[in-house]
This record gives structure tokens, C-alpha cells and sequence, in this order.
């Protein structure tokens, strides 16, 4: 077993997870403004997180991927 690795996987799932909140909070405030929508992309999500989050998986360099339509936030390394 490889604790290291599952260690860093259960961290990017996190990052994923907080993400997705932080969308779910602009999309909430977005639409008290009159507008519904999920921010266009994930760099947007920025001003909903704290300083140390991350775009990227916290395994590597492997960019997230984001879908503005639905504010999921996934990982090709590590999906959930």
C-alpha cells in the first residue's frame, strides 16, 4: 500500500470538493445579482478560496478541468 500517494490523491479530491463549493458560492452570488450563472472559469474561483488553493492537482502538474455549465471540478488523475 502505498500511503503516499493515496495521501496526495485524498488531497486533490479535497481541492476538488472545495472548489466546486467555491463555485457554488459564486453561482449563489451571482444569482442574488440577477444573474445565474457559474463564473466563466476556474482562475475566477480564486476570490472564493483561501490563499494556498490550487487550479492544478495537488499530485503533479496536471491541470483541473472545469465545467462552467454544471461549476464541477475534476481531475484526469484523479477523478472522484
Amino acid at each position: 500500500i502505498n500511503l503516499s500517494a493515496q495521501a496526495k490523491a485524498a488531497k486533490c479530491k479535497a481541492n476538488q470538493a472545495a472548489l466546486e463549493s467555491a463555485a457554488a458560492m459564486a453561482y449563489a452570488q451571482n444569482a442574488a445579482n440577477g444573474n445565474p450563472a457559474y463564473p466563466s472559469a476556474i482562475a475566477d474561483l480564486a476570490n472564493y478560496m483561501t490563499s494556498g488553493y490550487t487550479s492544478k492537482c495537488t499530485y503533479g502538474t496536471t491541470a483541473l478541468v472545469y465545467n462552467n455549465a454544471t461549476g464541477s471540478v475534476t481531475c484526469p488523475n484523479h477523478p472522484r
